[in-house]
């Protein structure tokens, strides 16, 4: 199935080769952008965006992949690329100016990510299989770098309060 779609005034695209869907859904009057990029089979992606300015970014490569991106407030970023076997991906911003970027290669691994608040920023690349990150961000500019490439392993970094930083290397 080749299947392109593009509206602008909010900048919604999805292109998709293989048998993978997307769901992309808008609620803004000054219109957030998305972009999904699906290459293969059974992937699922969803990017829900409420407020404005949030930028969303998905591209999904192998065999059924799966992400959400849900972005509730104002000039939130979040990009999601995944490539490999059953990668899963969950994306949560709550607040303004938030950005997520989460990289996954391999197979079965997990990224579950929460921002509450304002200017909290994480970044994970994970490579292997079998991995979890879990971040968890409440209040604000807090910072958390991930970089695991392993088997099996997992990574939680829950950041309350303000301008905390973490940066963990796992191999």
């Amino acid at each position: 199935m080749r299947k392109l779609k593009a509206i602008c005034g909010g900048c919604l695209l999805f292109a998709s080769v293989g048998v993978a869907s997307a769901d992309l859904d808008q609620h803004s009057e000054l219109g957030p952008s998305e972009l999904a990029l699906q290459a293969g089979y059974g992937h699922y992606g969803a990017v829900i965006q409420q407020g404005s300015g949030n930028e969303a970014a998905l591209t999904q490569q192998g065999l059924q992949q799966l992400a959400r991106i849900n972005q509730d407030g104002s000039g939130n970023t979040a990009y999601a690329v995944q490539s490999g076997v059953a990668n899963a991906a969950d994306i949560r911003q709550i607040g303004d100016a938030n950005q997520v970027h989460a990289e996954q290669a391999g197979m079965h691994n997990a990224i579950d990510v929460l921002q509450v608040g304002t200017g909290n920023t994480a970044a994970m690349l994970q490579a292997g299989s079998a991995n979890l990150v879990t971040v968890e961000q409440v209040g604000s500019s807090n910072r958390a770098e991930i970089d695991q490439s392993a088997t099996g392993s997992s990574v939680a970094v829950r950041q309350y309060g303000n301008s905390n930083t973490a940066r963990v290397v796992q191999y």
